[in-house]
């Protein structure tokens, strides 16, 4: 299972605030220091994600 497979596409390519995946840094803050723990993923418009 890849990463991003549980996120519906319309949190991401439909949020203009996103727009795609390779904007790491949008929804996770910590992505210029190697930090993708998805329990501190906030999608722009969202919110916190949460499986």
């Amino acid at each position: 299972m890849r990463k991003h497979d549980e996120i519906p596409d319309r949190l991401v390519k439909g949020n203009p605030d996103v727009g795609s995946f390779s904007h790491c840094n949008v929804c996770h803050e910590g992505a210029t220091k190697g930090d993708f723990d998805e329990d501190r993923v906030d999608i722009s418009g969202y919110g916190c994600w949460g499986d």
